[in-house]
């Protein structure tokens, strides 16, 4: 990095060596590092960010480069200080249609995620969709936050706004299915499950899916049904289509098949604590 500290030092209003030293300083995504650094990581961030807002204090020309510089800049920010300042900052900057504003906040709020502030998540994918309101990305990561901040009947909504601008794609179906079992509407993500499986006729994890929302919806032999599907489409070491399937039989009063699927469970799965306690269950009324 030596040379590249004497490059900015002797050139400060050329971009590339204060880009490239910061790139150099900075985590290139968010994982644990970024999510605690250390007081070394925190160092190099704050020497990034000082490195960048000098260079922007010289007033760069390129519009592209200027607004890369900047989203580095707060990226810099919430690892040296906190996230919620930087999310803050690229939201002050971030005009619409601004694509490098938009990449920024996200990133910003996956390292808030990460951090356990699904508030500052928010705050960051809300910015973000009004700087890009077209990025069904955007959309997508903010309903899914909406969901763990048990916010169902929202993450439903902005699900369906996803698959809206993307027909056809079916894991969005499969998240507004989610969404909708989530909210309590069962029979709802049932129909959409099943047209879902019906494109993806060896999916076990649709069929696995379809089956909890049958059995949520009160349908329990169309669960029953599912679940056998999909543990005919399960892996030899996956227990959890057989741990469905004996505790949808066991509801419907089908106590022996319910007990072969949970002994199943646990041969394919030994220990599996959810099997070993539905079949004590069954065995112990």
């Amino acid at each position: 990095m030596a040379p590249l500290r004497r490059a900015i030092a002797t050139a400060p209003s050329d971009a590339r060596a204060p880009l490239r030293l910061a790139e150099l300083l900075l985590p290139d995504r968010v994982d644990a590092r970024a999510a605690a650094p250390t007081a070394a990581m925190q160092r190099d961030a704050a020497e990034a960010r000082r490195v960048l807002e000098t260079w922007l204090a010289t007033d760069p020309q390129d519009p592209a480069v200027r607004r890369r510089a900047s989203a580095m800049r707060w990226w810099a920010a919430a690892i040296a200080e906190e996230h919620g300042a930087a999310i803050d900052g690229v939201t002050r900057e971030a005009g619409l249609q601004d694509d490098a504003a938009a990449s920024a906040l996200r990133r910003l709020a996956a390292l808030a995620i990460v951090r356990d502030d699904l508030g500052g998540a928010r705050r960051a994918l809300e910015a973000a969709r009004r700087a890009m309101p077209q990025d069904t990305d955007v959309l997508a990561e903010l309903a899914t936050v909406a969901l763990a901040q048990g916010r169902a009947s929202e993450a439903v909504t902005l699900f369906e706004a996803v698959v809206a601008r993307r027909p056809g794609d079916l894991e969005a179906l499969r998240d507004v299915a989610g969404a909708r079992l989530a909210a309590g509407d069962a029979a709802s993500a049932a129909r959409t499950l099943e047209s879902v499986a019906r494109q993806l006729p060896t999916s076990g994890e649709v069929r696995l899916e379809l089956a909890r929302a049958r059995l949520e919806a009160g349908d329990r032999e169309g669960g029953i049904t599912a679940a056998r599907e999909a543990l005919a489409l399960a892996a030899d070491d996956d227990a959890e289509p057989a741990i469905v399937l004996g505790q949808a039989l066991a509801a419907a009063g089908r106590d022996d098949e319910a007990r072969r699927a949970l002994e199943d469970a646990l041969r394919r799965r030994p220990g599996s604590p959810r099997a070993t306690e539905a079949l004590r269950a069954l065995r112990n009324p």
